[in-house]
């Protein structure tokens, strides 16, 4: 693996999403269906989603730079805005600056078509 402390600082974004009981399936969809546009956005180094139970989900996206950050604020609010039905209230939003990184020498990629999503760099 590689360790270690990070290069450059590289800016985060923790998001909580609260979403509403039995829209899980759908939240899932909606971001499987939004892979190629998430891939596209400026700066972006990572984004994962997690399931921390039935209606929380907790997402962590890395950007270059605090700069790409912001320069991605729009894109953040138009997301949200596409799950608006689907969240019981607004997301809270954390931020946070990467000093330290660690990888496997690969990053293990799926080559199917159904298991991409956005966490899948």
């Amino acid at each position: 693996p590689i360790c270690g402390s990070s290069l450059m600082p590289n800016a985060t974004s923790f998001v909580t999403y609260k979403v509403k009981s039995g829209k899980l399936e759908e939240m899932t969809t909606w971001l499987h269906s939004k892979n190629a546009e998430f891939t596209a956005w400026p700066g972006l180094k990572s984004m994962t989603f997690a399931k921390l139970d039935d209606t929380t989900i907790k997402s962590s996206v890395v950007y270059a730079s605090l700069k790409d950050l912001e320069a991605n604020q729009a894109n953040f609010e138009a997301a949200v805005a596409e799950l608006k039905g689907m969240l019981q209230c607004a997301p809270v939003r954390e931020f946070g600056e990467v000093f330290f990184d660690c990888y496997p020498k690969e990053l293990p990629r799926s080559n199917s078509e159904e298991n991409l999503v956005p966490a899948s760099f």
